[in-house]
């Protein structure tokens, strides 16, 4: 438990700075070129659609999955 406790903090830390890179990363390429701006919306928002089309598709296949995991299901299989 204590290498849990010591290893939580360090990962949050990197967590942090990972994403203090990644909005300083963005920061510079939008005040270099204004433009990028003008190109991340339509992305950011076509990647927020399909996120929210394949999250439900996943949910859905993690559904299926757990039906034909099911025990009921595969004694009526081995029935027919």
């Amino acid at each position: 438990m204590e290498t849990v406790d010591s290893s939580v903090p360090e990962f949050m830390l990197q967590v942090l700075i990972n994403w203090a890179q990644v909005f300083s990363i963005f920061g510079l390429c939008i005040w270099v070129t204004p433009w990028f701006l003008l190109a991340m919306v339509p992305l950011g928002l076509g990647f927020y659609h399909m996120y929210k089309y394949f999250a439900n598709a996943a949910r859905d296949l993690k559904r299926l999955e757990s039906i034909t995991r099911s025990p009921i299901y595969a004694s009526l299989s081995e029935t027919l």
